[in-house]
């Protein structure tokens, strides 16, 4: 009996010790299959990550690049390739300095591989020709846990932003300097009358006419800049009207009539006919054209010519003048219009290089624009359009 008594116990326990097996099997297969399907949903998140910060990459219209520890490039998306003028291909197992051909860029990341913290650089890229260079911001970025990603480096192309900084610059170097002239000349008769030609009449005559001279030059100055400004911000004083823009032709170059005789040129106009009507500002059109022909004529020998013309087109009045002056170099055909920027001023005699940019800015204000076309040697044409509509009001 006691041998039957222990074989099922031992039955019992084989039974029991089998139902807890199968309970464990079950418990970790429940368990296996739970991992499965985070681990496959993990996997499925870091994929979409992955993916989806390399599609960030890809589509970042500024250019990024990837690099691992070595400074090597891992990835960089089309934008990245065409700003230093290589392709995808061709830029992957590179390093920065043979990629960005910079020094500077390549300390940089140097530096930053080693300590991961961000930096920002500045660099001068060729890109493709006949493309100009490009100014370009780069921002390298550590990236922690990433396996062979170890920098992202984002371009920005700050170009535009360096050029405007440049004409800042230029444009104050370029006040102080026509408020320098004036003021020394000032300066200079003032002293003079302090020192005793105060005390003589007729010198005294002369250099009060030279003083009201230069104040009438300084204010002239002040006032373009501040007529100049006012347009520029959107706020022009200008007044809409119905114009005939052979009578507006006509009346503006009929004011500069006796200084092209005094220079020794002649003056054409060719306005004659019936012209649609346009929708502009009398004063500040008018303006424009004597600031065109004005220029024309300073920049013309004695003996030459300005031709002024007057043409209709399907939606504009095209106001031409043409001269037969020095012409102006290819070079400085972009710069013209630029405030202070003066074509060979040493011939060109005094200004201030202001009116080529209020010209631009007055058609502009009317829905318009202003070209010019130059020969060096033969002459300028400068084309000014008006619509033939009312531009949208502010």
């Amino acid at each position: 009996m006691v041998l039957l008594g222990v074989a099922v116990l031992a039955c019992v326990l084989a039974g029991l010790m089998a139902a807890v097996a199968e309970r464990r099997r079950r418990s970790c297969r429940a368990a296996t299959a739970r991992w499965d399907v985070e681990r496959q949903a993990l996997a499925s998140e870091l994929d979409a990550a992955r993916h989806g910060f390399q599609a960030m990459l890809s589509a970042f219209s500024g250019g990024a690049v990837v690099v691992n520890r070595d400074g090597t490039v891992v990835r960089l998306n089309a934008a990245a390739a065409r700003r230093f003028g290589t392709t995808v291909d061709r830029a992957v197992g590179r390093s920065v300095l043979a990629l960005t051909r910079d020094h500077e860029a390549a300390e940089a990341l140097a530096n930053t591989l080693a300590d991961r913290r961000e930096r920002t650089v500045l660099i001068t890229a060729s890109g493709a020709a006949p493309a100009p260079p490009q100014s370009l911001r780069l921002t390298m970025v550590p990236v922690e846990g990433t396996g062979a990603w170890s920098v992202v480096i984002f371009l920005n192309d700050v170009t535009e932003l360096r050029r405007l900084e440049t004409v800042r610059r230029d444009f104050v170097a370029n006040v102080s300097h026509e408020l320098r002239t004036p003021l020394s000349g000032m300066r200079a008769v003032v002293e003079t009358l302090q020192d005793g030609a105060l005390n003589d009449p007729a010198v005294a005559t002369d250099f009060l006419a030279l003083l009201a001279g230069e104040i009438g030059r300084l204010t002239q100055l002040v006032d373009e800049l501040m007529d100049l400004g006012r347009i520029e911000a959107g706020n022009g004083p200008f007044q809409f009207a119905a114009l005939d823009p052979a009578e507006l032709v006509r009346t503006s170059v009929g004011r500069l009539a006796h200084h092209a005789e005094r220079a020794g040129v002649r003056l054409i106009v060719t306005a004659d006919g019936e012209y649609p009507t346009i929708l502009g500002d009398r004063e500040w059109l008018g303006r424009a054209i004597l600031n065109l022909v004005h220029n024309a004529i300073k920049f013309t020998p004695v003996g030459g010519t300005v031709l002024v013309g007057l043409a209709a087109e399907p939606d504009a009045i095209r106001i031409t003048v043409r001269d037969t002056g020095i012409g102006i170099d290819p070079a400085e055909l972009s710069r013209v219009f630029e405030r202070f920027y003066m074509v060979d001023a040493g011939r060109g005699g005094p200004g201030a290089g202001l009116g080529l940019a209020i010209v631009k800015h007055v058609a502009e204000a009317h829905g318009g624009s202003v070209q010019v076309e130059s020969v060096v040697g033969r002459g300028s044409t400068f084309t000014l359009r008006v619509p033939r509509r009312q531009p949208p009001s502010d």
